[in-house]
């Protein structure tokens, strides 16, 4: 038996070298400055060294105070079973702490985890309901024209948010003047720009001979739990039903059209002034007609129908021309009389005679218009449904003895134009018919 001169590590009597610190047997050594234990065995005396010659590798060199070198075991391989379960496990704890996290958030002994996606306007409500504070407001008309009323776009226009959606009921109306207005609306986050417009009561060209100030009141009520959120009254001034106004700033520019409230084809009095006019019309064509029928065939039996209503206007009602001039200015204001007053007063503005025969054409189902030129009016009627021929009528010529003073142009509508523009410079063309349509009604 021998040990290490190294290591001390006991050694068999065949090793050539330690099995530990590889240093070859019998070699002694190096010299370190060590301090000697007490307790420590004295090491073993030399061994001479083996008579074998066989090769041997050198021997790694130890360094003083340091420790030899030990080879370190390679790590051992995970099993694919393991790493799976490792995995499933990982999910698992995932998905419980999220569940805890969710439930620790929305869960209550009367609620339960929501089942639904959160729509964009619930994410809305939560964003802004601490910084949008629920509001209402509106902008209105506070000058109201009822022979224009119809063509207005709008009364008030509601300007509305809530930093949470409900459901509020709007409601709008003049007393004495319209029908009253209510309709409810969706009210979000994203706001509500809503015109209204009530309709006006039914006999409202009735009572309003005179312009009167009349109080406008909008409400706006939360549903869910009656909260008042708009409760607000303004002043606003309703002329009366005899008042035109032909430029506005609002709603609508150079609104001509208006006139066609004035326009009254089914009043009482303009299918008395026909029924009186069918004996102008018997005189004129010596019997052979004896009533008005409209559209017969012919521009010569249309034009007798017109030259007919026109004398009974001026020889029956004895009407004459009021020449105060029209005013087609901007801001544009004017006192018109319906075609029914001037007949009875026997006297008439240019645009108040232009609307009379106007209206008396339509009774007859022709198509009419109102022509306007500066400081005046005129009325054309197709000669001929879908022809292009028209006839231009100075209704102001009521003391005329020519008729060519009264039918001032017969001709095709290119023609009649720049007659027109030649003679008096074209403002404006109304389509009495069309206007109607499009909700100008007549004041009858």
């Amino acid at each position: 038996m021998k040990f290490c001169g190294t290591c001390g590590t006991e050694m068999k009597d065949d090793d050539l070298f330690c099995g530990k610190c590889g240093t070859t047997a019998g070699q002694a050594p190096p010299k370190q400055q060590q301090t000697p234990r007490q307790d420590a065995a004295p090491p073993p005396p030399p061994q001479a060294p083996p008579a074998q010659t066989a090769y041997a590798p050198q021997p790694i060199p130890a360094y003083p105070n340091t420790a030899p070198l030990q080879q370190t075991a390679p790590a051992a391989k995970k099993s694919p079973l393991v790493m799976l379960i490792v995995y499933l496990l990982l999910i698992v704890l995932s998905a419980t702490g999220t569940y805890f996290l969710i439930n620790s958030r929305y869960s209550s002994k009367d609620t339960k985890l929501p089942t639904r996606e959160i729509t964009l306007d619930e994410q809305m409500s939560e964003y802004f309901g601490k910084k949008m504070p629920q509001k209402a407001t509106f902008t209105y008309l506070d000058v109201i024209y009822p022979a224009n009323y119809e063509s207005y776009p709008n009364l008030i226009v509601l300007d509305a948010v809530s930093p949470k959606t409900i459901t509020a009921l709007l409601t709008v109306e003049i007393p004495g003047v319209t029908q009253k207005y209510e309709q409810k609306i969706e009210i979000g986050p994203l706001g509500v720009y809503m015109p209204v417009l009530p309709a006006l009561l039914d006999n409202i060209f009735g009572t309003t001979n005179t312009s009167k100030t009349s109080q406008l009141h909008v409400t706006l009520t939360d549903l869910s739990d009656g909260h008042i959120i708009l409760n607000d009254t303004k002043s606003v001034q309703v002329q009366s039903m005899y008042d035109f106004q032909i430029y506005e700033d609002a709603p609508a520019a150079f609104s001509y059209r208006h006139i066609g409230a004035w326009v009254t084809p089914e009043d009482p009095m303009i299918r008395e002034w026909q029924r009186v006019a069918t004996d102008y019309l018997r005189d004129l064509t010596d019997g052979q007609l004896d009533a008005f029928i409209g559209y017969q065939g012919n521009d010569q039996i249309t034009l007798l129908e017109l030259q007919a209503l026109y004398d009974c206007m001026r020889m029956h009602y004895k009407v004459r021309y009021n020449m105060t001039p029209l005013s087609t200015s901007k801001d544009g204001f004017q006192r018109i009389m319906l075609p029914a007053d001037v007949l009875k007063v026997g006297s008439g503005l240019c645009i108040e005679t232009a609307a009379s025969m106007a209206a008396a054409a339509e009774t007859m189902f022709m198509n009419a218009y109102v022509i306007y030129v500066p400081g005046h009016a005129l009325t054309v009627v197709e000669l001929m449904p879908d022809t292009n021929r028209y006839v231009l009528i100075e209704t102001t010529a009521l003391t005329a003895t020519d008729y060519n003073d009264i039918f001032v142009f017969i001709g095709d509508g290119n023609q009649m134009i720049n007659y027109i523009d030649q003679n008096y410079s074209l403002i404006a063309v109304v389509n009495v018919q069309k206007v109607h349509r499009d909700g100008f009604r007549p004041m009858s």
